[in-house]
């Protein structure tokens, strides 16, 4: 009689780390993570413009305007980008403002 229960618990501990897998693989959420002089987005739609003193950026709620100088990329795919620069300006624009 003990078993089923432990099994059970085992179960819904497996189930738990397969769904955390998922939601990991699936993650679509817009990120910026900014350190020092690089800035890494994740997750954006498309990439408006890029100079060497300002990059824009549209993900699904808005735009993403980066000023800077000597701004450049560093790494560039699928739906992440990596900016390196001395970055002055970071301005998100919501759609809805």
């Amino acid at each position: 009689m003990d078993t089923f229960p432990s099994f059970f618990i085992f179960f819904n501990k497996v189930i738990t780390v397969i769904r955390q897998v998922i939601d990991y693989i699936k993650d679509d959420s817009f990120e910026v993570r900014f350190d020092n002089s690089y800035i890494d987005i994740v997750n954006y739609l498309q990439i408006n413009y890029m100079e060497e003193e300002k990059i824009s950026i549209t993900f699904v709620d808005g735009v993403l305007n980066i000023k800077g100088k000597n701004l450049s990329v560093i790494k560039l795919i699928d739906s992440e980008i990596l900016i390196k620069g001395i970055i002055t300006n970071i301005e998100i624009r919501r759609n809805n403002e």
